[in-house]
């Protein structure tokens, strides 16, 4: 045989072994995926799973209790059966991963005594998958009972004559009332976005509560600063309940006592231009709940103005929508940020005390003398007056508060700028009048929180250093 034939054969034997190496092991990788992916319990998989539907046989039950889920976004779920109500996005998240993560393990061949045996006639559960692309079918499958060891569960297709076992999960993943599966929250609020408070209570004039910036201001019935801390506790506290008992077909409201509600308390959102209202209406307390149930906490009524449940909430949230406005009110004298003062002024009818710190924050007088600053009694005044509580506020108007000439005043800056001040004026009652940048009204505080701030130059000013 000629050289150049011998060449072209051993050609076409290494294009030949070349085009098997490639397709044929791809051929073969190809049937191997196949046969893993017949092994999958479902071969659809979590990203494309759009909803499902559960059929629970409940054999004390008349018929099955059916729910129907639908995905909506990328990670929340809408019950569209029997309610139409949010889904728990925990639990369906849960079902939604765990389903393409199952696998089959052993294989039976059904009978009926076995389908009957395995808990598969009537399934405990028929769960239905509904995939993102329509022109795929869903799938349908049936949960039996567990294994003796209750590691595993029986599971069979409707059309298939085999039975299989596979992780018990999915049991526990579906086998769930709608209670479980339903969204539990009072009302969807985040309280980052909430913007206004107002409170009605037994039909009185509102109590309106804004943001301003990080704080928080009653701008009805009254001007007066709020406690942020106390606000954002409630929001937080309505965002954080959790419903114990739904009453989705509802008596009539003079049950619940939602006829005339006890609060009716609005959250205004504002989010990228567009504003979103939700209201809560408080309701009677609910009588005759077991401590067991209730963490022997009361338990009220409360219902969400756009949905038709009523709602049974335990905790502190019925008693807090139903506090008065006065357990609202800010009760510090000023609100201020420490590390932004840089200038203190202490002011009485006879002169005004003026200091202010360079930037390595050493503490000179302005006025009425010159001269260094003990730094830490500067602090000191910084330190109290950001400590300095309200302890009682005054509800009615009173004449004689003495702070038209204030005995005292304690203003700090920020360079020029006023951050925050508090006038002390007359005694009362063991107490003193007192109106801090805080408040547009009088309180009252203790004679020792202005006794703080009663500080002479001489308690001030800064000694010289003996000589040595």
């Amino acid at each position: 045989m000629k050289k150049w034939i011998r060449t072209i054969i051993l050609v076409v034997i290494a294009l030949a072994l070349g085009f098997w190496a490639y397709f044929g092991e791809r051929h073969l990788d190809k049937i191997a995926l196949e046969k893993r992916l017949e092994q999958k319990i479902t071969r659809i998989p979590t990203e494309k799973i759009a909803g499902f539907t559960l059929i629970i046989n409940n054999p004390n039950a008349p018929k099955p209790d059916t729910t129907v889920v639908e995905r909506v976004g990328s990670d929340e779920w809408q019950i569209v059966h029997p309610i139409l109500w949010p889904g728990e996005s925990t639990e369906w998240r849960a079902l939604a991963q765990n389903l393409p993560r199952a696998w089959k393990q052993r294989a039976w061949k059904s009978s009926p005594d076995s389908v009957a045996f395995f808990g598969l006639k009537p399934p405990l559960v028929r769960l239905i998958i509904k995939p993102v692309d329509s022109a795929m079918r869903p799938d349908t499958l049936d949960i039996g009972k567990a294994t003796p060891t209750d590691n595993f569960c029986y599971v069979k297709y409707p059309r298939s004559d085999s039975i299989y076992t596979t992780d018990v999960i999915l049991v526990s993943s579906t086998l769930k009332s709608l209670h479980t599966l339903r969204d539990k929250s009072v009302t969807p609020i985040d309280p980052s976005l909430v913007q206004r408070v107002t409170v009605k209570r037994g039909g009185r004039d509102s109590m309106v509560i804004e943001r301003r910036g990080n704080l928080w201001w009653m701008t009805s019935p009254l001007e007066r600063s709020v406690d942020r801390d106390t606000v954002n506790a409630l929001l937080k506290e309505v965002q954080m309940s959790r419903v114990a008992v739904f009453h989705d077909t509802p008596a009539a409201m003079v049950t619940y006592g939602l006829d005339r509600p006890v609060a009716e308390v609005e959250f205004l959102m504002a989010y990228q231009g567009r504003l979103a209202r939700r209201t809560l209406l408080l309701g009677s307390k609910v009588p005759n709940v077991p401590n067991e149930q209730s963490g022997g906490q009361p338990v009220y009524y409360v219902k969400d103005a756009d949905r038709p449940p009523v709602m049974e909430v335990p905790g502190g949230l019925g008693y807090n929508l139903k506090r008065p406005m006065e357990f609202y009110w800010d009760r510090h004298l000023a609100v201020f940020e420490r590390r932004d003062i840089n200038r203190v002024e202490l002011v009485t009818p006879e002169r005004t005390v003026a200091m202010s710190a360079d930037t390595l924050a050493n503490w000179r007088f302005e006025s009425p003398l010159s001269g260094g600053v003990k730094r830490w009694q500067v602090n000191g005044i910084v330190a109290n007056l950001d400590m300095a509580r309200v302890k009682q506020f005054v509800e009615r108007p009173v004449a004689a508060t003495g702070l038209d000439r204030p005995r005292l005043s304690v203003r700090l800056y920020h360079d020029n700028e006023l951050k925050a001040s508090v006038d002390f004026g007359a005694p009362h009652g063991g107490l003193v009048f007192a109106k801090g940048s805080n408040n547009n009204s009088p309180v009252l505080v203790d004679q020792q929180t202005m006794a703080l701030f009663m500080l002479s130059v001489d308690d001030l000013k800064e000694l010289p250093i003996p000589p040595q």
